[in-house]
């Protein structure tokens, strides 16, 4: 077995939805501001909207679908792989490879312990396995 922080550590960092979302600020009818909306809360709102510079401005949200979509289908898949192989190295480390219960023991391992982590899943499976 690997050591359980490997199995909980996808490639692709925890992003939030504002990580994908772009700012756009008007006034007037003209683009006075855009970027990036973790830039636009540290700038543009501490540094240039106080001051009164744009007392009318409108402010714009804009959600890059696309990007957001592949990124949580990404990491997605990033932590399926992991779990898949965590529930392989844990029937070979149990020697359970055959046995047509190991399935129904992971499982149930699994949901009773899956807020424990992978540490908790191990142990419980190790009980598990002595029944089946």
């Amino acid at each position: 077995m690997k050591p359980f922080e490997y199995y909980s550590g996808p490639a692709t960092p925890p992003l939030s939805k504002k990580d994908f979302e772009k700012v756009f600020v008007y006034d007037k009818g003209k683009v006075v501001w855009e970027g990036h909306r973790s830039i636009y809360e540290r700038d543009f709102i501490q540094e240039l909207h106080p001051n009164g510079n744009y007392p009318e401005a409108v402010v714009q949200i804009v959600l890059d679908t696309e990007k957001y979509e592949m990124y949580f289908k990404k990491r997605g898949s990033e932590i399926a792989s992991l779990i898949e192989e965590f529930r392989v190295d844990l029937f070979e480390y149990y020697n359970v490879k055959e046995n047509p219960k190991r399935f129904e023991a992971f499982d149930l391992a699994w949901e009773l312990a899956q807020s424990l982590g992978f540490e908790g899943i191990y142990d419980l499976f190790g009980k598990l396995v002595q029944l089946i």
